[in-house]
């Protein structure tokens, strides 16, 4: 796993008698491979790929991957507990399960299959027909509950499935306390049948961290996700680690902790590079930028920026989120006229609603300072309720200072008291 691969590099060369000297050559000194062999630094990629070849291994070396079979949303094959069910959820005929329950549900429940109730389950969830998936789960959930231990021990992974389907669910309808519930039984049963080690356990804790974050319960996160780490320090699953990465990364630097920020999304980009995942690879790259001005490190920040643009063709067409991300930047180090010149380059149609709303904020603020009241509320406004439905309670202190300065309206002086005593989300002001 990437928290010990430090002490794996060490472990091969000495068990290969060689002398740090020797595996550094030119490309690592002898201080960095140190730094790295104590874990007190990650490798870049091409670092790692030096080593490996020098070390006459693999990189995927360097990775464990566990060796026992379960799925995200699947029990696996039974032989004991198999069915046509079983065998149409495998091959994704999930309208088949549909069908005979809606033509034929006496044949269905003439079914003898512990699980029929989650293929049903997750069948609606996997064709969208959320609402109807919830019962068959919740009667899946209730039936594992009641039976013996050995069946308990032998379908853990369905119910575990089931019950972070619900949680998916739960979250969707925006009912958060259900939906944590849902991700700790799950916890608690995979826990007592010794499958912490599962893909599926690791699967509820990462949504674990993605709920913590988005209700604001950083320490929360921190506590969860840190512990999960230490107890699975052996294993991992290279697509589900970068993500548990990226949840600390922000709740870390939520919480003023800005190096231990910085140190997760570092290994969540390196992760995500490793796997081919250039997708979230540049998300947190957005984010290891706001760890950096978070701490007021604007100039590593731009650093960073424009190590981007130089290993990415056509920056300007093909990042716009990071053309927003520098106009924040130059926001932030009160240079408004390259904030506003930049404003002008940027393709909103291209650009998601959060980083539009953030756009139209800096235009407001600056239209504001510039005592262009007009064109400021009408910006600020335009990113008012999105930064309500992300919680951006240091913004929207701000905003409604800007309105009640404006309008006079007393309203927006008592929201803007309210968010400024709200422990929020960090977003633009640092």
């Amino acid at each position: 796993m990437i928290l010990n691969i430090g002490s794996r590099i060490k472990n091969l060369r000495k068990q290969r008698k060689i002398c740090q000297q020797d595996l550094c050559g030119k490309l690592i000194t002898r201080t960095i491979l140190s730094r790295i062999e104590n874990n007190k630094m990650t490798p870049s990629i091409a670092q790692l790929e030096y080593i490996s070849q020098q070390l006459n291994v693999p990189i995927s070396f360097f990775f464990t991957e566990p060796t026992y079979n379960d799925t995200d949303i699947s029990p696996g094959k039974n032989s004991h507990n198999s069915s046509i069910l079983q065998e149409w959820y495998i091959n994704k005929l999930y309208g088949h399960i549909i069908k005979l329950v809606e033509l034929e549900p006496e044949k269905f429940d003439a079914i003898e299959d512990f699980n029929k109730y989650f293929y049903l389950g997750a069948s609606f969830f996997t064709t969208g027909q959320i609402n109807k998936a919830i019962k068959p789960l919740k009667k899946h959930i209730n039936n594992f509950i009641k039976s013996p231990d050995i069946m308990q021990k032998e379908n853990i992974f369905s119910f575990a499935c089931a019950l972070n389907i619900l949680f998916a669910i739960m979250m969707q309808n925006k009912n958060t306390d259900k939906a944590e519930h849902y991700l700790i039984l799950a916890k608690k049963h995979l826990t007592n049948y010794d499958a912490t080690a599962s893909r599926i356990n690791f699967i509820i804790h990462s949504n674990l961290g993605v709920l913590y974050i988005n209700s604001n319960q950083y320490e929360k996160t921190i506590k969860v996700l840190e512990d999960f780490l230490q107890t699975n320090k052996l294993i991992s699953y290279q697509d589900l680690i970068p993500h548990i990465h990226l949840s600390l990364n922000i709740a870390y630097y939520n919480i003023g902790e800005f190096e231990k920020s910085i140190d997760h999304v570092k290994k969540a980009i390196f992760l995500y590079e490793y796997t081919g995942d250039f997708s979230f690879s540049l998300g947190c790259t957005l984010n290891h930028i706001n760890a950096l001005r978070y701490n007021k490190k604007f100039k590593e920040a731009f650093d960073v920026l424009e190590e981007f643009k130089l290993k990415v063709p056509d920056y300007e067409k093909n990042h716009p989120q990071f053309l927003i991300q520098e106009m924040i930047l130059h926001f932030n180090t009160a240079k408004y006229t390259k904030a506003l010149k930049l404003a002008e380059e940027i393709k909103l149609n291209k650009v998601n609603k959060l980083s539009k709303a953030n756009y139209y904020f800096i235009l407001g603020h600056i239209n504001f300072l510039n005592n262009k009241y007009d064109e400021a509320q009408k910006y600020l406004l335009m990113s008012e309720i999105i930064f309500i439905n992300e919680n951006f309670s240091y913004d929207l202190a701000a905003l409604y200072k800007d309105l009640y300065v404006i309008t006079g309206d007393k309203t927006y002086k008592n929201k803007s008291e309210e968010h400024g005593q709200i422990r929020g989300r960090k977003n633009i002001f640092t």
